[in-house]
């Protein structure tokens, strides 16, 4: 915001203090100045500060003139708004009716004779031109100087054209039509504040006057108007009408009730001064009573040295209180009216603090234990899934929360709706993680980025078991409900991956990250009825036998629909189940220095029979003989050389011990055993 430093300087004397040292204390004191330049009109040197929302304060130059005073320690010239009033009965001028005070907290009303309409004097043409407002006449120009003056919006109507001399307060109806002072004819509702007569609009409160009310040159009484209304009301009414003003600018920021007094005497008495017309005696004001609540806080002045590692005296800091315009009497510290933001004690500290001088409290070590805890297993595991995946070339992504369901992949009833989403993109929690990583994957396709391999740790959401359905979760935010039912997360790990890579890759990965996870009872069986995954390419991935996961490839028809040509393999595994079964008591076993046995089995079985199937009989002869030291699919082959419907399998075993040679007449024993036993599960015959 600008302000003209000749404006500061009719509240604080400015001599002897240079625009660096201005920029600097100021700065310091936690009211940031972005720059002081001159104005190429004017001549002036304008202070330009950025102001934080919570000080509405200093939305003035009066404001800003008492941070001033506080910073240089420079008086506070209060100033004294006595003007010249003619006699007369206001009340026989004009009527006030406010509908609901929520709308307005308080109107105040002027009436001004003998009104002369003619330019400004130069003085506050040039003061509204560094602000950067246009001057228009006498009276809108006194109306803005003082807005900008005081921090509160006035306005001016012509009092001869406001029907029955009466101003009511209230919302307007819907569809009625206001054309302002813009010319523009504007469509009003129900939600919407207005001024009126009690025929007709003539303002649109907080934002802009009515042009049938425009104040012009042959206007000889005029209505000052000086109010306060609802900053939600002025919001949503400017952004629906798409008007923005520096009045409703005002009005959004809280500005300060109190106002409405000082800012009404301060132009009546500029009025009176530059000869723009007669202000008659007596004011009309409408307010709700009390609504400024004084606040006490206590003055604590060891407790504020503590706190902010200084040695303040407590007389300095009453010092500092009082040009603040604190009051401190008996160690009880009264929050002036224009500092509602000033809740409690630490907010004094800060005030007293930020006037002495950041820059005089010794930086002081803190003094305090810091307790050392390390990861929880959950956190420890986390962090070696994904060591062991980007060591094997795959790169993390994170991904939102929120979904879409764009894709459809796992639209489901149990889906957590958000009942305020900000988009199309963020309708509900994502009950999978593949929807995510099928869109990167396709964003980097498109970005000639197509060989890629990604992997994501992330919570998916679902409804709870026992709620009964989405009304359970949707929350009333004015009454503040309590959800009966929280949704259900879980953390999960899904796996992507395209171009020169099959299924056997993606299957190899889960291999090498659950044996090195310590998980060896792990098996792959085929995956049926997926509209997800291509049908021949899907399995799913058992722990323990516990269904943790699938891994397959991204059904090719639903892949052209995105104009991708690459293949793209997928898995979605529980972290819930790989916690459970993560075991880190590994130990080392020596190389056997005895000779191995190598027994190579062929055979013939159906088609339909899965190698998952058969590899989970091995998997279960290798646990009951341990004296098998590994067990490899050498070959499956179909072909014109095998039976119809029938292929050919081979199998390589090892067996070896780590304690003897192991004799030829034992493991013929044990091999012909579980040959049988695979024949007749299957249904097999030698090749």
């Amino acid at each position: 915001m600008k302000f003209p430093l000749a404006c500061i300087n009719d509240y604080v004397d400015l001599e002897n203090i240079t625009n660096e040292k201005i920029s600097k204390a100021l700065t310091m004191s936690g009211t940031k100045v972005e720059k002081i330049e001159k104005n190429k009109e004017t001549n002036e040197y304008v202070l330009e500060i950025e102001l934080t929302s919570n000080r509405p304060d200093c939305l003035s130059v009066f404001g800003i003139s008492r941070e001033f005073a506080a910073v240089f320690d420079r008086k506070f010239k209060i100033p004294d708004l006595e003007f010249v009033q003619i006699s007369g009965e206001i009340e026989n001028e004009i009527s006030v009716e406010i509908t609901n005070f929520d709308l307005c907290s308080i109107f105040s009303a002027k009436v001004i004779k003998n009104v002369s309409i003619k330019e400004s004097p130069e003085w506050l043409q040039n003061r509204l031109k560094c602000f950067g407002i246009k001057p228009i006449n006498n009276v809108v120009d006194i109306t803005n100087y003082v807005m900008l003056e005081y921090g509160q919006p006035m306005h001016a109507y012509d009092l001869n054209n406001i029907s029955n001399k009466k101003i009511i307060v209230r919302l307007a109806n819907k569809g009625e039509i206001l054309k302002t002072l813009d010319k523009v004819e504007r469509k009003l509702d129900e939600t919407m504040i207005v001024i009126s007569d009690d025929k007709k609009a003539i303002g649109l409160a907080g934002i802009m006057g009515g042009f049938n009310t425009i104040v012009t040159n042959s206007t000889k009484t005029i209505l000052l108007e000086a109010a306060n209304f609802s900053a939600e009301k002025i919001k949503n009414t400017s952004k629906k009408l798409g008007i923005k003003t520096n009045a409703s600018s005002f009005f959004e920021k809280n500005i300060l009730q109190e106002n409405v007094f000082f800012a009404i005497n301060r132009a009546c008495q500029l009025i009176s001064n530059i000869g723009c017309g007669n202000v008659l005696e007596g004011t009309i004001t409408k307010k709700i009573d009390s609504v400024f609540k004084e606040k006490i806080i206590n003055l604590e002045a060891d407790q504020i040295n503590k706190i902010l590692g200084s040695n303040i005296q407590k007389k300095d800091m009453i010092d500092i209180l009082s040009k603040l315009g604190f009051k401190v009497e008996n160690d009880k510290i009264t929050v002036p009216w224009f500092r509602n933001d000033i809740e409690n004690f630490f907010d004094v500290a800060e005030e007293i603090s930020r006037i002495y001088g950041y820059e005089k409290i010794p930086s002081t070590p803190i003094n305090s234990e810091i307790n050392m805890y390390g990861k929880t297993i959950k956190h420890e595991i986390e962090d070696k899934i994904k060591n062991i995946l980007v060591h094997q070339g795959y790169f993390e992504i994170i991904t939102s929360s929120f979904s879409n369901n764009k894709l459809n992949t796992f639209v489901s009833s149990k889906a957590v709706e958000i009942s305020n989403p900000t988009g199309d993109e963020s309708k509900s929690m994502r009950t999978s993680l593949i929807d995510s990583m099928i869109n990167v994957i396709l964003k980097n396709i498109n970005c000639n980025n197509d060989e890629v391999r990604l992997f994501e740790m992330g919570n998916i959401y679902r409804l709870n078991e026992t709620a009964q359905d989405q009304n359970e979760y949707k929350v009333n935010m004015n009454k503040k409900n309590i959800l009966p039912k929280l949704p259900v997360q879980n953390l999960f790990l899904s796996i992507g991956m395209c171009k020169n890579c099959d299924f056997y890759d993606l299957k190899g990965t889960i291999q090498e990250l659950f044996e090195n996870l310590g998980i060896f009872n792990y098996s792959f069986e085929k995956l049926k009825d997926n509209k997800l995954l291509h049908s021949g390419k899907a399995a799913s991935v058992l722990i323990n036998g516990v269904c943790a996961g699938f891994i397959g490839q991204y059904h090719p028809h639903k892949i052209k629909n995105f104009s991708a040509t690459y293949e793209i393999y997928l898995c979605e595994l529980s972290f819930e189940e790989i916690l459970k079964n993560f075991n880190s008591n590994r130990k080392y076993s020596p190389v056997s220095k005895f000779p191995s046995i190598v027994r190579d089995i062929s055979f013939f079985v159906k088609n339909e029979i899965d190698i998952s199937e058969i590899e989970n009989f091995f998997t279960k002869k290798k646990l009951e003989n341990d004296t098998i030291e590994k067990i490899k699919l050498i070959d499956i082959y179909f072909g014109n050389q095998v039976t119809p419907n029938t292929k050919s399998v081979t199998y390589s075993i090892i067996f070896r011990s780590s304690e003897r040679t192991l004799t030829e007449f034992e493991i013929n024993i044990f091999f012909e055993k579980m040959t049988k036993e695979l024949f007749k599960e299957f249904n097999a015959c030698f090749r």
